[in-house]
């Protein structure tokens, strides 16, 4: 401690002495170091609303927003890109997520059967409406739509071929169809064939396909030389080509029944989705994807037939 006294400057101090009793002493004086603290903080108007806001909780903060409701929606999988356009739409003007999920109708009712959720499904058939509703697991339902079957090949395919008994050419080893056994399509295109007196010629070149969409798939990348698939499923493709179309009078009508399923009667929500696909904003849908809609089959004469497509569909 640096101190004055009498003029002079020292640096020392009595033995013992603390700088500050040293500075204390008469005729002494220290040249203490200031320290400055800070004024005291002045509590604001603004500061007074956040205490209150802690105290009481931020509107909204703290508090997470209503999840939304789900729905469960199977569909056959011929109707995949058509559902997944009208979900959207759909979960625009209700506060509601549509789950869907695509496969064979087969496969589906099979899983609703053995209590997989669902609250509303299309089939692409009556025959697995039907098997649902003898089980029991159907609240409601109705015709929704109808579809035509035609045959496919390759966009570059040089096979020749102008009517359905053409597959019998060596040149078609391979011909694809959705499970004839199971799957609504390929079902229907059994049917086909067995009353053209051609199943028993074309059976040793079938390949069977999970669903038709597997079954397009097949002939797209040359797996097949031709395929059966409906006509909504060639339409959707660049890679194939239509050159006949399957007569409806050779198979059953082609329709497709929209199921209330008994998990989602209750529900509103589930209950709004059946009638939203049954309405006129998703018949727009439907018909823009080839799609007829309402009770009645597509297999009616007032269609007419389909010209041949020599290019890409």
């Amino acid at each position: 401690m640096i101190c004055q006294w009498n003029g002079q400057v020292s640096s020392r101090r009595a033995k013992g002495d603390s700088p500050i009793l040293a500075a204390r002493k008469p005729g002494h004086f220290a040249a203490m170091p200031r320290i400055s603290l800070p004024p005291p903080p002045r509590a604001s108007k603004l500061s007074a609303v956040f205490v209150l806001l802690a105290a009481f909780g931020l509107p909204g903060c703290g508090k997470e927003a209503p999840a939304r409701v789900r729905v469960e929606l199977l569909g056959a999988a011929s109707t995949t890109n058509v559902l997944d356009e009208i979900m959207a739409r759909f979960e625009q003007k209700q506060a509601v997520e549509v789950r869907a999920n695509y496969a064979a109708s087969s496969t589906l009712a099979q899983q609703i059967e053995n209590g997989a959720p669902a609250d509303v499904f299309l089939s692409a058939n009556v025959k697995w409406a039907d098997y649902l509703q003898q089980r029991g697991l159907v609240a409601k339902r109705r015709n929704l739509l109808g579809n035509r079957l035609v045959v496919i090949v390759p966009v570059d395919s040089r096979v020749d071929v102008a009517k359905v008994e053409d597959l019998q050419q060596d040149q078609v080893e391979r011909i694809a169809l959705a499970d004839p056994d199971a799957a609504p399509a390929g079902m229907y295109a059994k049917q086909a064939l067995v009353k053209l007196g051609l199943w028993d010629a074309l059976d040793k070149k079938v390949v069977s396909a999970a669903d038709v969409r597997r079954a397009l798939i097949f002939v797209e990348t040359g797996a097949a030389q031709a395929g059966i698939v409906y006509a909504t499923d060639a339409a959707l493709s660049d890679s194939v080509k239509v050159p006949v179309e399957i007569d409806p009078r050779l198979t059953s009508p082609v329709v497709y029944p929209l199921v209330l399923l008994t998990q989602g009667a209750d529900r509103p929500e589930a209950r709004a989705l059946f009638e939203y696909l049954g309405g006129p904003e998703a018949a727009e849908i439907f018909r823009k994807h080839g799609f007829t809609v309402g009770d009645q089959p597509p297999a009616d004469e007032k269609q007419g037939p389909v010209k041949k497509q020599d290019g890409p569909t």
